[in-house]
């Protein structure tokens, strides 16, 4: 699976996603009604601020209970 360019196309709205910035990689969820993401999380960085989101990547499904 490939990045996929923010400018080029974005997640469906409430998607959590992997994300990458200019100071690297985390995860956000999408929010639609904004044309941005919510909750993001930048390992290492609790800093609240804004982030410059280049790319991103859908996360595989979560494991199956049998």
């Amino acid at each position: 699976m490939n990045w996929i360019e923010y400018d080029v196309a974005r997640p469906e709205d409430g998607q959590v996603v992997a994300i990458c910035t200019q100071d690297g990689v985390g995860s956000g969820k999408y929010d639609a009604t904004f044309s941005n993401f919510i909750h993001i999380l930048m390992p290492g960085n609790a800093a609240f601020r804004q982030y410059r989101i280049t790319h991103w990547l859908p996360l595989p499904e979560g494991q199956k209970e049998s």
